[in-house]
């Protein structure tokens, strides 16, 4: 007897297998019924560190300190954007915009007593000093709903030391324009010039 392949066998397993699947036309009406329709509707896509800059649609700007100038500035310009929808809360946004801004160092008046050493009394005395650190703003992007708050952009802007009001103000709006600028083009790139030859 020749020793071989069992054919019987193997014919009787793969006929077996293909009509045990039913073909899409031989379903059974409860197998087409509308819950297995519903499984197939697109479902939103989660935001998630990977796809955030394509899936967000919703943004809640929360500022943490220093100015409202920042604010108002990054505010206005999502708003004029179109990309993103702002809304009033961190529950219903897809990811949150944090904006910090710390204040310029400027001229700074302490008082204090002294105690005179010739009459032996206290006796006021004024200092000033001038401090010219620059100030910073910050702008960092997280998912919303991430509890640990993992970054998925962040940028600053260093704002120019002005001396009067009106031109720190401004200088304030020009670094939060730039910043601005800078979350633009990481959702939205500007596409790259070439080169006619």
């Amino acid at each position: 007897m020749p020793r071989g392949f069992p054919i019987v066998p193997i014919a009787v397993a793969i006929l077996s297998i293909v009509f045990s699947q039913q073909t899409p036309q031989q379903q059974s009406p409860q197998q087409l019924s509308p819950q297995n329709d519903r499984s197939k509707e697109k479902q939103p896509e989660q935001v998630t560190h990977l796809n955030w800059t394509a899936s967000a649609h919703s943004v809640y700007l929360k500022k943490t300190g220093g100015s409202d100038i920042p604010y108002d500035v990054i505010s206005s310009d999502i708003e004029g954007w179109g990309r993103f929808v702002l809304v009033s809360s961190q529950e219903k946004a897809d990811i949150v915009l944090e904006i910090l801004s710390t204040d310029s160092g400027g001229v700074t008046t302490s008082v204090s007593t002294k105690t005179s050493g010739q009459t032996g009394q206290n006796e006021p005395s004024e200092t000033s000093r001038r401090d010219i650190s620059p100030s910073e703003l910050r702008l960092v992007a997280y998912i919303a709903v991430d509890k640990n708050r993992m970054s998925l952009w962040q940028g600053s802007e260093h704002v120019k030391f002005a001396m009067k009001q009106v031109a720190r103000e401004n200088n304030l709006v020009d670094a939060a324009q730039r910043l601005f600028a800078k979350f633009h083009e990481r959702i939205e790139p500007r596409p790259q010039r070439q080169e006619v030859q």
